[in-house]
């Protein structure tokens, strides 16, 4: 059984954004809720360590509209 958010995050990994029309006083609460579903996929952050990555999500909420983009940058060694 997948969780409620749990479709929003897929999106996000495969195509890197997602968007949704919902109700504006949901949105904080959709907001934090792929948040979590993001700090809470632990092979999406190995995967991300392995290939010295690290990612942003953004979320614009613009009326109805809620638009995450997930955006990559390269870790780079500094030693």
């Amino acid at each position: 059984m997948t969780r409620k958010y749990e479709p929003i995050w897929t999106e996000l990994k495969v195509s890197g954004k997602a968007a949704l029309t919902a109700d504006p006083r949901l949105h904080a609460r959709i907001k934090k809720a792929v948040i979590k579903e993001k700090d809470n996929d632990l092979g999406f952050k190995l995967s991300a360590s392995e290939d010295r990555k690290k990612y942003k999500l953004t979320v614009i909420s613009t009326g109805k509209v809620l638009t995450f983009r997930l955006d990559d940058t390269l870790l780079i060694n500094t030693l």
